[in-house]
């Protein structure tokens, strides 16, 4: 605890950290004081991205657990996901409810089964994986079967999550074989996997349109470009790496002419002249 920090101001920030002081700090001290921060912890704090960095919901299992006050925060949690508001965080409550069904809760089971099905339903698959962490297969033929009735009754894209979360578990083998059996006698499933194959095909064509223009050179790529394409520079750095030997200082005099400050996603604070040189810096390397 830093000397400048009471025990609740302390508490926010290893709570907001994930730092396991927040754990030993309620081992040891009553945690009356602290349910306000651990409930809003769980309920709204999203504070890492779930794509990019560890899961918190199993740190906020220990700090519920340590805090031995674990059915109070239980009981406030599916009180929470009753009616979700927008706010909520919900995919890492569903994780608490997972940390709590692996432990023979069967109440908690019934609320991640219900609101990870009414979600995938909805054509949105990111609370699916918590279904297959705990009933492996059988969870992602849940998930699937309503994402696939999402698809049918006209939900306009479906994600890839739940199938590439089984197939990280099983392997890509036995789901293909598995799904190839199931895809043949249950229509929920097939309109699931016939939608992925359809987003697939469509990236597929979309990148090989792009690969496409990869050989013209600078001035006819560019004007190729959408403004959004041209705002970002992503799509010019994908041509450099392609062409090495294009005549630099041509384009280079061609970049700092530039006056749109959007071009090259350069902030409007950075004059043009500076944030274009730095753009051919980039694009150059």
């Amino acid at each position: 605890m830093a000397p400048s920090e009471n025990p609740v101001q302390a508490m926010r920030r290893w709570l907001a950290q994930g730092l396991g002081r927040a754990v030993l700090h309620l081992e040891l001290h009553d945690s009356a004081p602290f349910r306000d921060l651990i409930l809003n912890a769980c309920l709204y704090e999203a504070m890492f991205d779930p794509q990019t960095a560890p899961d918190r919901a199993p740190y906020l299992y220990d700090v519920l657990a340590a805090s031995g006050e674990e059915d109070y925060f239980r009981r406030r949690i599916l009180a929470a996901l009753a009616a979700p508001a927008d706010d909520l965080n919900v995919d890492e409550l569903c994780g608490l409810l997972l940390e709590w069904a692996r432990r023979g809760d069967a109440e908690c089971r019934r609320a991640l089964y219900a609101l990870a099905g009414d979600l995938a339903a909805a054509g949105l698959s990111y609370p699916a994986y918590r279904l297959i962490d705990l009933d492996g297969w059988d969870g992602f033929v849940f998930a699937a079967e309503r994402l696939g009735a999402a698809i049918i009754g006209g939900a306009d894209e479906v994600h890839a999550g739940a199938l590439n979360h089984i197939t990280e578990r099983l392997g890509e083998g036995e789901v293909a074989a598995r799904l190839d059996e199931l895809r043949a006698r249950n229509p929920l499933i097939a309109a699931y996997l016939d939608e992925l194959e359809a987003d697939q095909a469509r990236m597929d064509a979309d990148r090989s349109e792009r690969d496409s223009h990869l050989h013209l050179d600078y001035w006819q790529f560019t004007a190729r470009l959408t403004p959004a394409e041209r705002r970002w520079g992503l799509a010019v750095c994908r041509w450099a790496r392609r062409n090495p030997d294009a005549p630099w200082p041509d384009i280079a005099a061609d970049v700092l002419a530039e006056t749109d400050p959007d071009v090259h996603g350069w902030p409007d604070r950075v004059s043009p002249r500076p944030r274009a040189a730095a753009a051919v810096a980039v694009v150059g390397s």
